[in-house]
């Protein structure tokens, strides 16, 4: 994107390859000097739109052949070089056909094409310009549309800028700083271009015109654009007027490196000494990357008393090239504005009395917000005053008197109502009337109700009665309504037994009966049998018994057998002792015998 015109004769490389790459262009074979003039000519519409027709061919055609005999024109007078957009039948976006410009670092960027309008008179040679003043290219315009009048005869028609009419976002306004256009920012003073290969070429600091040739909805316009031979004149004519206007004047360059374009935050800028009549650039070089972004607001919603509010930014030079299908993230960030806070002025105030509440209301006066503050009054202290209770016909109430102010209220007691019990029942006969004769349980009154003599046809409705439960039968009388009620006793439970486990000796037994009828459970727990012993064994000490039923033994001692045998034993150790003592007494105590020496020698013989 650099162009470094010390050093155009390795550019001139690096062109033939993007023109392979990407657009078709062509240099003379003169010498490439820093000063020489780059042209990019974009030949307008291409492939799906055609633009205009004459009805031989659609002007596309037109656009393409003109833009071809144009570079053809500036190769031959060898001291351009020059950078077609398309060089084919393909359509190009306006971003894409500026960055070619961009890339190459063009001086000019000329955009042709042929007009049309509604009304066939209409004719002649047009060309629009930039409405921002440092790209105004009145002069070389000029110098055009009088040579194709000169040349074919199309008429000068005119030299017009048009400014933005606005779109989704607003109108555009040109920011000279940036060098960008902003929607809406109407502050920035001067209206972007409408055209968007003005304001693209702008952006990206190069001069540019669109050139209408001529109109083909017009006989004698269309008539001599149709004609290969004046498009070359045509072509011609333009490449005189480059010519004059890059070297029919000497050169003065401003003492200092411009801005081209600044850097910012999706595109490195560059800057180069300026001619200060034709605006030729040379020695490019490329500037600092920046980070530098053209904020426009994109939504915002207001704070309030109780949220927050937001500005959610967006970088518009991104947005722009992001929008134009250049791929660079868009950037954005959001502010946040805090909420504000309830402003409550006070819009009503009164004190609390017995039995009267105060009440505080404030009202927020930003939002309408409302608080109401209750002051709780002295209540009323009641206690009953008078207390008349409800009978089953009178309603009764309770009275309630404020011990402060006297004030007075009451609770209403509904009566009760009677509750009736039949008394007594006399049916109606076919001749005489019936009645039954209800009695208030409650205060004793009566009431009659009279059934009419009726010929009684009555309806039986039996519920059965259960194990458990009476059943009854009501007979309804079909004509007059009366009703006897008989009840059916219950038919209590039959039981058998479902299980039986015998009890035995030590355990209890189990008796599981179920009712035949409703199959309700009950059981019986038979105690257990206790043991049956019967004598087994018979000894002097102990008795030994044995269960009949479960064989257990049962050993019972003889205690007075055991007595005895005691005494005995006692008795005669006693007697023994008594009969040891008389002999001592008598004989004394044995001596105890001492060995002979025969003796001793055979022990001891015998011992070794």
């Amino acid at each position: 994107m650099h162009r470094y015109r010390k050093f155009l004769s390795v550019l001139f490389i690096i062109y033939i390859i993007s023109a392979v790459m990407s657009s078709a262009f062509a240099v003379s074979a003169a010498d490439v000097t820093d000063e020489t003039p780059v042209i990019v000519i974009d030949a307008g519409h291409g492939g799906y739109d055609g633009g205009a027709t004459s009805g031989i061919r659609y002007e596309k055609e037109y656009d393409l052949l003109l833009a071809k005999y144009l570079r053809d024109e500036l190769v031959a007078d060898g001291r351009f070089v020059v950078i077609m957009t398309r060089d084919t039948d393909v359509y190009m976006n306006f971003l894409d056909r500026t960055m070619t410009g961009l890339r190459a670092d063009a001086d000019f960027l000329i955009s042709l094409h042929c007009n049309s309008n509604t009304v066939y008179y209409v004719n002649g040679a047009e060309a629009y310009i930039s409405v921002v003043d440092e790209y105004n290219t009145r002069p070389l315009a000029d110098s055009i549309l009088n040579g194709i009048q000169s040349s074919v005869g199309i008429k000068y028609n005119k030299v017009d800028s048009k400014e933005d009419t606005g779109d989704s976002l607003g109108i555009y306004y040109w920011n000279k700083d940036k060098k960008w256009d902003m929607p809406g920012a109407w502050q920035l003073g001067k209206k972007s271009d409408f055209y968007s290969i003005l304001t693209w070429s702008s952006k990206f600091g190069i001069p540019s015109m669109i050139l209408e040739a001529g109109y083909l909805s017009n006989w004698s316009d269309r008539a001599i654009i149709d004609s290969d031979a004046n498009l070359k004149k045509i072509a011609a004519s333009i490449a005189d007027s480059f010519a004059e206007h890059y070297f029919g004047h000497t050169h003065t360059f401003t003492s200092q490196k411009v801005v081209v374009h600044p850097s910012n935050c999706s595109l490195t800028g560059s800057e180069a000494y300026r001619c200060t009549y034709c605006g030729l650039k040379k020695g490019t070089t490329a500037l600092a990357a920046k980070d530098d972004h053209y904020w426009r607001q994109e939504s915002s919603a207001a704070a309030t008393c109780t949220t927050d509010g937001y500005i959610n930014y967006v970088c518009q030079i991104s947005f722009n090239l992001d929008d134009k299908g250049y791929e660079t993230p868009v950037h954005r960030y959001t502010e946040k504005i805090p909420a504000k806070g309830h402003n409550y002025v006070v819009y009503s105030d009164t004190q609390s009395s017995h039995a009267v509440d105060g009440k505080l209301h404030k009202v927020c006066s930003t939002c309408g917000d409302e608080i109401l503050e209750i002051r709780q009054g002295t209540p009323h202290n009641y206690t009953v005053a008078e207390n008349v209770p409800a009978t089953c016909d009178a309603d009764g109430y309770t009275k309630y008197r404020c011990d402060i102010c006297s004030e007075e209220y009451s609770d209403p007691i509904k009566a009760v109502g009677h509750t009736y019990e039949e008394a007594e029942s006399v049916p109606a006969t076919p001749s005489e009337d019936g009645y039954i004769k209800y009695i208030c349980s409650v205060c004793g009154g009566e009431k009659v109700t009279v059934i009419p003599k009726c010929d009684h046809e009555f309806e039986s409705v039996t519920t059965d009665p259960t194990c458990e439960n009476e059943g009854q039968t009501i007979e309804s009388c079909k004509k007059c309504g009366y009703k006897t009620t008989s009840k059916i006793d219950p038919l209590g439970h039959s039981y058998e037994v479902i299980s039986v486990i015998d009890p035995t000796c030590t355990v209890s037994g189990m008796i599981e009966n179920q009712c035949t009828v409703c199959g309700k459970h009950t059981s019986d727990v038979p105690a257990p049998l206790g043991h049956t012993f019967v004598l087994s064994s018979k000894k002097l000490t102990k008795t030994i018994n044995v269960c009949s039923l479960c064989g257990e033994e049962e050993i019972v001692k003889n205690v007075g057998a055991i007595v005895i045998l005691w005494v005995i034993g006692t008795a005669a150790v006693i007697s023994l002792a008594a009969c040891g003592f008389i002999y001592i007494k008598k004989n004394g105590l044995p001596q105890k015998k001492t060995a002979s020496p025969k003796a001793e020698n055979k022990e001891l013989s015998e011992k070794e």
